[in-house]
């Protein structure tokens, strides 16, 4: 769709305020024309006298439901694309709403006002879709309307089949209705192809020539001027294009030609094409009345005109060569436009041929002109198709390829090679398909074909795909095959998307899902322990209160009030926890130059008790380098794992050391922490960084989940292992505003 024409949008919703709300979104993003419906048969009422672009729906309608609305307004081959809105989500109604071919599917939450707009663009990409489709159906009706103006027999073979896929009117009332039938028996009247059939004339290396050729018709012993072409119809097959005149008089009247020259003059202006005789120096001898009545000029004039300033100056050399060939060769056909006597320039294409005496010595030259502005004007919009269907492959964001059935490169998008990491679609002309999907894929690429070619087109099947340099990146590829006339597999044909960011975003949504799993724990679990233990002690503390108190029992009341303050404790510290591990995904709005060794010396200062205590012995690197980053990360980020080492280091002679291990290719600034001890059990690695993971120790896990989450935050990775001891190795990349 043009995004200069306004959309027009009907949003039926029940509640004004929300109904409100959507249309000054859609009026301020899309230049919107909006009308609002409040239940179903108001909105009825208003596509009845109105139809629209796109269709809002509130699932939950006074007087229906969304769904059956819905069915209603798509049930019209042009409907509208229809996004569904509900307050509350449910699989079965969306999954029934998608079904049904509704273009979106939102929640009414938060994030409205984001979806829809999202959601619009997306309907308006469906409609434009549709609209395409009609534009390409309204060509093919008007290159239709073209041949049908045609005075002349004319029609359109497949040369595969010899099937007449196009007659005329004219063709028609020659030979009756023959659409459908074999062009050799419709014409002919023979059960195979004709001997002198002209397919060869014009296709393989002779593709895109004109041939030409008068021939005498075995039914109606008609004589036909036969101008054969091959074109490209619109459902991009190359078929054969003829034009056939019928030329029976006129080859009547050149046999008569010696006998009776009076015929002469009929026998020239039967034609509506121009006739020019000229000497062997070009000077004008005869032509028939249609060059009177196309140039303008009289009989007079144009005796006393050289024939050569009936057209552009710029062809006037074209004229001296063709006439050099045709006194060569004997016949030579080129298209030159001819300008009228008002000025105007109109192409024509004309066949010269040489004019011999009786005994056969040349002694003029006889030119017939055609008018082509009809076959200049359908070569114009085949054209203009071929670009409209290159256009929308260019404008793809995905990558198209071509191959053959070998899975050979034959046309490749300029957005396939950027996708790959290739510099050009040239370089991948030729390779193999395989050659972009990682080995382990092969054989369910060759499953995914071998689908293709025995049952459908295969959608959205996800492989590792590969980029020039070797590195890899998950892709979603979908692919159909390309049959000829006989339904014969020729070609294949595929759309392939980098989905790379849907596959982040999914891990990270199992990721919060497992945070999230860990948060209903702690609260369900940790919080409820130290709670339970408080609510005990109390009340025993209330009834001895309230009830006399043994001289002896002093102690336990001092018992209960330690227990109370113990759980308080624990209570308050898992919450802090929470509250460090949620702030600690959170990307910061300052960054300074952070001194990393002056950080880490913080730590070791602040646990120089405990450190001593243990008896541990501190390993740090003297320039630890510097980060741009929050202060208070950098410290969250060594706290903990500092702390880690020194509490699990179960080595007699605990020792942890804190190293710089320089940058990488990129930028990262690396370091490793680790000690000495046994080291992580080796079935908790892989889990170690998830919160509120418990493993054999059975505290709460919520240090080094802060821990892996600020190295998220730097875009950064960090891997835990055991090599004489547990280590900590990570990458932090430089913050920046």
């Amino acid at each position: 769709m043009d995004t200069a024409t306004t959309i027009s949008v009907i949003i039926v919703e029940d509640d004004p305020v929300t109904a409100s709300i959507l249309e000054k979104l859609l009026e301020e993003k899309f230049s919107a024309r909006v009308k609002k419906a409040k239940d179903c048969s108001s909105c009825r009422k208003i596509l009845s006298e109105n139809p629209c672009d796109i269709a809002i729906l509130d699932y939950h309608l006074p007087n229906g439901d969304g769904l059956t609305l819905m069915e209603e307004i798509t049930s019209t081959d042009d409907h509208p694309a229809v996004i569904m809105v509900t307050g509350k989500g449910s699989e079965h109604v969306a999954s029934r709403a998608i079904k049904m071919g509704a273009s979106g599917y939102l929640v009414k939450d938060k994030d409205l006002t984001t979806t829809l707009t999202e959601a619009v663009a997306k309907a308006l990409a469906e409609v434009t879709a549709r609209r395409n489709g009609a534009v390409r159906e309204l060509e093919r009706q008007r290159l239709l309307s073209i041949f049908e103006s045609i005075d002349e027999i004319t029609y359109v073979i497949d040369p595969e089949t010899y099937e007449i896929l196009y007659a005329n009117g004219a063709m028609k009332k020659v030979f009756g209705e023959v659409v459908g039938e074999k062009c050799y028996k419709a014409m002919e009247g023979m059960d195979s192809p004709c001997p002198f059939c002209t397919n060869d004339k014009i296709l393989g290396e002779n593709t895109g020539r004109t041939f030409i050729e008068d021939f005498q018709n075995r039914l109606n012993q008609h004589w036909y001027h036969c101008i054969d072409k091959a074109i490209e119809w619109p459902d991009g097959r190359l078929v054969c294009y003829e034009i056939a005149v019928d030329i029976t008089e006129q080859k009547l009247a050149e046999e008569a030609l010696e006998e009776e020259r009076s015929l002469v003059d009929s026998a020239i202006n039967v034609t509506k094409d121009l006739l020019f005789v000229t000497d062997l120096k070009g000077e004008p001898i005869r032509w028939n009345r249609r060059v009177s009545e196309v140039t303008g000029y009289s009989d007079r004039e144009l005796s006393s005109m050289d024939t050569i300033n009936l057209l552009k100056k710029e062809d006037f050399h074209l004229v001296d060569e063709g006439v050099n060939r045709v006194r060569k060769e004997g016949t030579d056909m080129y298209e030159l436009e001819l300008v009228t006597k008002d000025g105007r320039c109109i192409p024509y294409e004309f066949l010269g041929a040489l004019i011999r005496d009786k005994d056969g010595n040349p002694t003029g030259i006889c030119s017939v002109g055609r008018d082509v502005t009809e076959r200049k004007k359908a070569e114009k919009a085949l054209r203009e198709s071929e670009e409209t269907y290159r256009s929308l492959v260019l404008a793809n964001p995905d990558a198209v390829t071509a191959s053959d059935l070998e899975g050979i490169f034959t046309y490749v998008s300029d957005r396939t090679a950027e996708v790959h990491g290739f510099e050009s679609a040239e370089e991948l002309l030729g390779k193999s398909a395989f050659e972009l999907i990682a080995p382990e894929d092969h054989e369910k690429a060759m499953n995914s074909l071998e689908k293709a070619f025995t049952e459908s087109p295969v959608i959205g099947v996800e492989f590792t795909l590969l980029r020039k340099d070797g590195s890899r990146f998950p892709g979603e590829m979908s692919a159909a095959i390309i049959r000829d006339s006989e339904g014969q597999p020729k070609a294949l044909v595929a759309i392939t998307r980098d989905i790379t960011e849907r596959t982040l975003a999914e891990e990270r949504l199992l990721e919060l899902n497992r945070e999230l799993e860990g948060y209903a724990h702690a609260v369900s679990h940790d919080l409820r322990g130290p709670l339970s233990a408080i609510m005990a002690a109390n009340n025993t503390l209330q009834y001895l209160l309230k009830n006399p108190v043994p001289q002896d029992v002093g102690t336990s009341i001092d018992e209960l009030a330690e227990i109370i303050d113990k759980n308080l404790k624990v209570q308050g510290a898992l919450i802090e926890d929470l509250l460090v591990l949620a702030e600690a995904g959170q990307i910061p709005s300052e960054f300074f130059d952070v001194n990393v060794g002056m950080v880490v010396y913080r730590v070791l200062t602040e646990r120089a008790e405990i450190i001593n205590k243990r008896g541990v012995k501190m390993d740090v690197d003297d320039d630890l380098g510097h980060v741009s980053g929050n202060p208070t990360h950098i410290y969250q980020l060594f706290s903990n794992l500092v702390a880690n080492a020194i509490k699990h280091n179960d080595s007699k002679k605990p020792v942890v050391k804190v190293s710089y291990l320089g940058d990488d290719e990129s930028g990262g600034h690396r370091y490793l922490v680790r000690d000495n001890g046994s080291g992580v059990p080796p079935e908790e690695l892989d889990q170690i960084f998830v919160p509120f993971f418990k493993g054999k120790t059975g505290e709460t896990g919520i240090g080094l989940a802060i821990v892996d989450k600020i190295v998220g935050v730097y875009s950064g990775t960090i891997k835990a292992y055991n090599y004489n001891g547990a280590c900590f190795e990570f990458t932090l990349m430089d913050a920046h505003e």
